[in-house]
């Protein structure tokens, strides 16, 4: 089973159930062939689109900041999330991670 840890969120703040979800996508997704991760990745497009609305990719930007922030104390971070964050369930849980981090940062 492939285990990984979000740094920077603790458990209460979001970090367990990322992790969890970070693992699931893996799982699914490691042995994929590069056609069927571009068919996953447009299908999981589709799915933030209709959750999000058309703008889906403005909601990632607060997500985006985070992660830089998050990857300026443990380098690493971003290119992980680069090559592994295409699940659509990751992406919702980032944004929502996102809202709380900067809620508690006062932005």
């Amino acid at each position: 089973m492939i285990r990984v840890t979000i740094v920077g969120l603790s458990r209460g703040n979001g970090g367990d159930r990322l992790t969890a979800t970070f693992s699931k996508g893996i799982q699914r997704t490691h042995s994929m062939s590069a056609e069927q991760r571009e068919t996953y990745k447009y299908n999981e497009n589709a799915k933030l689109e209709k959750l999000f609305g058309p703008e889906w990719h403005d909601k990632r930007k607060p997500a985006a900041v985070m992660i830089h922030e998050l990857d300026q104390k443990r380098p690493g971070l971003k290119d992980f999330v680069r090559a592994r964050g295409d699940n659509a369930l990751l992406v919702a849980k980032l944004i929502q991670a996102a809202t709380n981090y900067h809620a508690r940062k006062g932005r």
